[in-house]
């Protein structure tokens, strides 16, 4: 038979026990939560991004349009994050031109840029409030939306083979993209249509 003491022993053991198990369920079930809600929570990203090949030998600099804020028609906060670069390295800088607010960047190699920032705004708003600098929008005559930005280009030979600038803005599986890209461009200022699309990121 148990003692009165083996058995008081006893149950301030399991007691203990049961305690340390209470607070083991407690802590798993508070990250198994973290973890469940921060997969399923919307992620309202702005990325904008860079990709440039001069010609090989040369030196180019460039002009991009930028991410702007439509509301307040600033320059966007993504732009102020610390880039990175994927591939190569350049000298980027924003300036003022007359067409408006842009990023000059100047590289002597292929090189890939990348800005990226999460906002608390909804996706929704996030892609509705997002677009590029130096852009015009006018219609053709079926009503249809046309989005033309400028690009300028300096290189020592006298043309870049490629670049593309693109602006995701949304949520993780929903975005709107807007992409500028060109072949072969000479000196100059240049004018592009930014094809406009929604799709997963």
């Amino acid at each position: 038979m148990i003692s009165q003491t083996n058995f008081q022993l006893i149950s301030k053991q399991f007691g203990k026990t049961l305690s340390i198990n209470k607070i083991l369920l407690i802590i798993f079930i508070i990250l198994l939560s973290s973890t469940f809600f921060g997969c399923i929570k919307p992620s309202s990203r702005v990325s904008y991004n860079i990709y440039i090949w001069p010609v090989e030998d040369s030196e180019t600099t460039m002009i991009f349009p930028l991410a702007i804020d439509n509301r307040s028609e600033e320059i966007d906060q993504v732009m102020n994050v610390e880039p990175r670069f994927p591939k190569g390295s350049a000298f980027l800088e924003i300036i003022k031109t007359e067409k408006g607010p842009a990023l000059k960047l100047t590289a002597r190699e292929e090189v890939q840029v990348k800005f990226s920032k999460d906002y608390r705004e909804s996706g929704a708003d996030i892609r509705a409030n997002k677009t590029l600098s130096m852009t015009n929008l006018t219609y053709d005559e079926n009503g249809k939306p046309i989005m033309k930005s400028w690009v300028f280009v300096n290189s020592t030979v006298n043309q870049t083979q490629r670049f593309i600038i693109s602006l995701h803005a949304g949520d993780s599986d929903r975005v709107r993209v807007l992409r500028l890209s060109g072949v072969n461009v000479t000196n100059g200022w240049h004018q592009f249509t930014v094809e406009e699309g929604y799709g997963i990121s």
